[in-house]
């Protein structure tokens, strides 16, 4: 009887442990949780613009050099939605500029990352941090085995996991990771490194930014490089109301960017790029 239990129970536990839709967590830290960012559906990025679309503003505003500028931005993107940016930008070097803080990476080409309340769980931590957090946990997701996603309805099981760089790549795409906290202003030294990657940037090639949501931390930067490239010529005001336009972001989203903590950052940015010799290299301090 006893010999016939054993074999009976070790039967069961072979079955249970082979069964594929067993379901993992990646992330046992509490508070932070696996998420999926964006649809897979093959369509473009949420508020993809290029610097190249026509806009048509409610009032005369300053539109020199805009369609020179060769950048764009989004929210984040899928592997699906990789081929249409591509198609949309057209045949030139692109760079993909990724503004998020947050770990993320690819399951199978579907967007996910690690979130908590106010997706701020890497705040405070360097670059190389960031990165080693991030591969860390995308090294933790168990393949050929089912998890569970918070805001993805069904289970999936893992057959490929990538972090961005990886994804990029895949496309012959180019990056560049400047992390910043979600719906927080760059820091002193992102802002450095951003205008050296500018500086550096081959010319003839294009910058695609993206954050999570696509407005705030990308409409930002993508201000930001405007600014580099055109303010001897265009006042701010203009600059920040051309990039609202293109994204095409709510009034209560775009009110930010012209008053409090994000218009002095970009006034303060768009006064030391004015008085600096070339626009591009000098430092903000």
């Amino acid at each position: 009887m006893k010999k016939f239990l054993k074999i009976n129970l070790f039967a069961f536990l072979t079955i249970i442990l082979s069964f594929n839709y067993v379901v993992c967590y990646a992330t046992p830290i509490p508070d932070v949780k696996l998420t999926v960012d964006s649809p897979t559906a093959f369509e473009l990025p949420k508020y993809f613009r290029k610097s190249t679309d026509k806009i048509t503003p409610s009032e005369n505003i300053n539109l020199s050099g805009l369609d020179k500028l060769n950048i764009s931005g989004s929210g984040q993107f899928s592997k699906t939605g990789v081929p249409l940016m591509k198609e949309s930008i057209g045949n030139v070097p692109i760079t993909i500029i990724d503004l998020r803080e947050e770990s993320h990476g690819f399951i199978d080409g579907i967007p996910v990352s690690w979130q908590n309340a106010n997706n701020d769980a890497n705040r405070g931590l360097t670059v190389n941090e960031i990165i080693a957090d991030e591969n860390s946990r995308l090294k933790s997701i168990p393949l050929n085995k089912a998890i569970a996603l918070e805001g993805f309805k069904d289970v999936i099981i893992p057959s490929k996991v990538q972090n961005e760089a990886e994804q990029s790549e895949a496309y012959s795409l180019s990056y560049i990771r400047i992390p910043v906290t979600y719906k927080n202003l760059p820091t002193e030294a992102m802002v450095n490194y951003f205008m050296e990657v500018v500086k550096n940037q081959p010319e003839g090639s294009w910058l695609h930014f993206h954050g999570n949501e696509g407005l705030e931390r990308t409409t930002t930067f993508m201000i930001m490089y405007d600014i580099m490239k055109n303010c001897k010529e265009v006042n701010l005001n203009d600059i920040i109301t051309r990039q609202v336009l293109l994204s095409k972001m709510d009034k209560n989203t775009s009110d930010k960017f012209y008053s409090g903590e994000v218009y002095n950052f970009l006034n303060n940015f768009y006064n030391n790029c004015k008085s600096s010799e070339s626009n591009s290299n000098k430092q903000i301090s």
